[in-house]
């Protein structure tokens, strides 16, 4: 049986050898095409450099399906907030309106998550409606819970407003979810939202 084996696994290095085309020598790598029985490092080497191709791709695809993952965590009451772990700053902080929703602002979202923001205004100048143009296109009025997706009417249970610093202002789960996310919240002992998490 032993007798056996060791023939088997003659025959298959004598094959790796001929589609592959050795010529290393015995003399300086342990085995050749035409002596088979190589050493176990003459292997080694041998399988590390038909798969090295192989492992640069594996890689490079890793990289890629992470860099497809996004997080977003915005703390409430603060301009800090993070992008796949990498600390950025807004120009007006996310907070809790007087209907206890959470409310970011639009733009420095939408963008994180690979978004263009465009505006359109009323015949004052001020901003009217609010265009998201990703994966879907919502479009959101400011001062109304009304809102669409891809067309298709929509209500929130706040509105978006502009704040004092002139920021457009919307909450964040009907935006979120709106764009495919899921949106988890983190709370203090009192029970009070003190982060919020947008991950897609």
């Amino acid at each position: 049986m032993r007798k056996y084996i060791v023939t088997v696994i003659i025959a298959f290095l004598i094959g790796l050898s001929l589609t592959f085309g050795l010529t290393a020598t015995a003399a300086t790598t342990g085995g050749s095409s035409a002596d088979p029985l190589v050493a176990k490092s003459w292997v080694d080497s041998f399988v590390e450099q038909q798969f090295a191709g192989i492992k640069t791709q594996l890689a490079d695809i890793k990289e890629q399906i992470s860099n497809l993952r996004t997080e977003i965590v915005i703390y409430i009451n603060k301009k800090d907030y993070t992008v796949n772990g990498v600390s950025r700053t807004m120009d007006t902080a996310a907070v809790i309106n007087s209907d206890w929703r959470t409310m970011v602002p639009l733009r420095f979202v939408a963008e994180a998550l690979g978004c263009t923001v465009d505006y359109s205004t009323n015949a004052a100048g001020s901003t009217e409606k609010v265009y998201i143009n990703g994966a879907s296109r919502i479009v959101l009025t400011i001062g109304s819970t009304s809102y669409t997706v891809d067309g298709a009417s929509r209500t929130m249970d706040t509105a978006a407003v502009i704040n004092s610093d002139w920021r457009t202002m919307v909450p964040v789960r009907f935006v979120a979810e709106a764009l495919g996310c899921s949106v988890d919240y983190t709370t203090n002992a009192a029970g009070s939202t003190t982060a919020v998490y947008i991950r897609k």
